[in-house]
């Protein structure tokens, strides 16, 4: 049998997550266990089609990312598989690989660890109808710890695809605008993070944006500027601070992989989280009234009411940006008309882009939106003006020592909440998708208690638009959890 190595522990929601350089860590993935995810995947995937196939494997810019991905293809190769070699790419591109007619693989590989720091990385698997949810990775794990290390040259071909990409968005921008540099007259800066999407700000000055100012473009598998998290305080103020030394309309911000981004507006504020979730709502609505937006269940009452007054229905689903995008798919099928669906992470997948969790397409469907507003005299932050902002927006990370702990812990405190007595200023919503929702009967406050996707933690997200609200709803929580 295989490696003896634990595969589970690397399980970070659908993907697999490690250490893979360093020294301050023990490494857990090699170029040994690579090989044996791409013989596993191979594997798997064959026995799934009943037939040869044809995967390809990509990258982003960390150190261990030529090597890992090296061993991945390694191990398909080993499988039977034929072999497209990427090199440096994006996830959204490694999804359109599996969809394009000329390329038409099976499957696809992409080596990162989206938003985390340069001494990890990992493993997002794709097939033609996306990324692999819960069940089929679990399976995939099983194909993997049975693997038999063989070995084989690693006997890939080559393939460019990300011009192929980028004529896929080109298409969707001139559509909306025109084909004679449809984005003139507008000043986009770009911060890559010195991840994968470097090349956004060339293909954007390519029809016409203005671009100066844009930081970090080049490929830094250090990431040495800033983390690439469209979530990062740190990520966020340097475009901030960017966009408005330049005079710019609008900024973008990708992490490593390009599969999620946020905005900054012409004034440095952010556009991220539940702004940037309204701005899509606001964006699809008015292409579809009476849609559906599913989100994930880190949002608050007041995006619901934003998106009702736009004449939208709000779904909240659990967190995970398969699961938000399963939900949508799921209602669609249902015939509930179902055009997005987004995490506050800044994952966005839109039906019309087949539900692909795609950054720069997310990106570059608010920066058509831009040229629009800005064609009208008004500015894209108009649309998102009446979102109700909180005073206070906290996350407290609790440690818990087992799933059981984390289980009787969220137990605990929906039964706190939904006692009465003094707490008797609380409701526990009906039929929420994840951990115990309270809201305010005030509508002044509300917080959810969840377990984490990846850390052995209970997560506690409240918002608050009263002084001091946080804190007298973390002292609940701590009653009811006796902590």
């Amino acid at each position: 049998m295989g490696d003896s190595f634990d595969w589970r522990s690397l399980k970070s929601g659908t993907d697999l997550r490690g250490v893979a350089s360093g020294d301050k860590q023990p490494i857990t993935l090699t170029v040994d266990r690579a090989r044996l995810v791409g013989q596993g995947f191979g594997a798997w995937l064959t026995q799934r089609t009943d037939g040869p196939i044809v995967v390809a494997v990509g990258y982003d810019s960390r150190v261990s990312g030529k090597s890992l991905a090296r061993g991945v293809r390694e191990g398909l190769c080993a499988s039977g598989a034929r072999v497209l070699d990427a090199g440096l790419c994006t996830t959204p591109a490694m999804f359109e690989i599996t969809q394009h007619p000329a390329t038409h693989c099976e499957g696809a590989v992409m080596v990162t660890a989206s938003h985390l720091p340069s001494d990890r990385n990992g493993f997002k698997f794709i097939i033609q109808t996306g990324g692999l949810d819960n069940a089929q990775l679990d399976e995939l794990l099983q194909f993997i710890t049975d693997c038999k290390s063989d070995c084989c040259d690693d006997i890939s071909e080559q393939i460019d695809f990300l011009p192929c990409y980028l004529e896929g968005l080109a298409s969707v921008v001139n559509a909306a605008l025109g084909e004679n540099k449809p984005l003139a007259g507008l000043h986009v800066v770009v911060d890559a993070g010195g991840g994968s999407g470097g090349f956004y700000e060339q293909w954007l000055s390519s029809l016409g944006a203005n671009t100066t100012g844009s930081l970090y473009l080049q490929p830094d598998g250090l990431f040495l500027g800033h983390i690439p998290n469209p979530e990062d305080a740190v990520a966020i103020g340097a475009l901030s601070r960017a966009v408005v030394a330049a005079a710019a309309d609008i900024g973008v911000i990708l992490d490593a992989d390009c599969d999620r981004a946020a905005l900054v507006a012409h004034d440095g504020s952010a556009l991220n989280r539940e702004r940037l979730i309204a701005l899509c709502a606001d964006m699809v609505i008015r292409s579809e009234p009476g849609a559906a937006i599913v989100t994930d269940s880190v949002t608050s009452p007041s995006l619901t009411r934003f998106i009702e007054a736009l004449g939208g229905h709000h779904r909240r689903w659990k967190r995970g940006y398969k699961n938000v995008i399963t939900a949508a798919q799921r209602l669609n099928a249902d015939g509930v008309s179902c055009p997005l669906a987004m995490e506050t992470s800044g994952h966005a997948a839109f039906r019309s882009n087949r539900f692909l969790d795609d950054g720069m397409m997310l990106a570059t469907m608010l920066i058509i939106q831009a040229v629009l507003a800005k064609r009208d005299g008004a500015r894209l932050t108009d649309r998102v003006a009446t979102l109700r902002k909180p005073l206070e927006d906290t996350e407290w990370r609790i440690p818990m020592q087992s799933p059981q702990d984390r289980q009787g812990a969220l137990v605990k405190a929906r039964e706190w909440f939904t006692s009465g007595g003094a707490r008797s200023t609380y409701v526990v919503p009906d039929g929420e998708a994840e951990g115990v929702r309270v809201e305010c009967v005030d509508g002044n406050g509300w917080f959810l208690l969840r377990a984490s996707l990846h850390d052995p933690q209970l997560v506690w997200n409240a918002q608050s638009s009263e002084a001091g609200g946080v804190e007298k709803m973390r002292g609940e929580l701590v009653s009811a959890l006796g902590l």
